[in-house]
Order: structure tokens, then sequence, then C-alpha cells
């Protein structure tokens, strides 16, 4: 059984566009913020972003190119997403940047 020991809290004034986004940013010790998650959005997660390996999982079916612009990429990430998530420029533009993994 998961336990978690800590809890999320929304942080309105440190967010961009609070009322109308759809993600989610949560910093904290990764086992305790994958506990905290487990429950409410097994199933649901769309991307993980794990700062100590450098990595990026998202699962959407179009990434638009401002959520890419945000990201900083490098060429010790890896990038993976869904062939159909990028369209040709982007793909080519993430694969000068960093480590790209299309599934």
């Amino acid at each position: 059984m998961l336990v978690a020991l800590a809890s999320l809290a929304p942080a309105p004034k440190e967010s961009v566009n609070w009322e109308s986004t759809q993600h989610l940013f949560i910093e904290g010790e990764n086992l305790e913020v994958l506990k905290l998650l487990y429950k409410s959005y097994y199933g649901c997660v769309k991307m993980i972003y794990n700062d100590e390996t450098f990595f990026y999982i998202c699962l959407d079916d179009e990434i638009p190119q401002a959520a890419l612009d945000a990201l900083p990429l490098d060429k010790e990430t890896t990038f993976i997403c869904l062939d159909t998530a990028l369209d040709d420029a982007q793909k080519v533009n993430l694969a000068m940047q960093c480590l790209l993994k299309v599934i």
C-alpha cells in the first residue's frame, strides 16, 4: 500500500493561466509525489518529467508548440511521445535539441 506523508497545495500566484490550464506541475521528492498521485490520477497521467534522470513522457494526442518551447531540453534529456503527437517540423526540432523517442 502506498501511503504519502505529504499533501498537494495549489499555488495560483506562481502559475500561468491558473483558471484555464489543463496541466499540473508538482515539485517534490519523487517517491512522495508518486504516492500522492497514485490514487487520484492512476490511468490518467499524460506526462511525467523526472528531473533527476532528465526524461519527459507525453501521451497527449497533440503537443502544442508553446508546451514544447517551455521545456528545458538539452542533449542529456530524453523526450518520449506518440508519433502522431508531433508534426514533422516539431520532430526535427526536438531531435536536434534532445534524444527523441516516438512510440
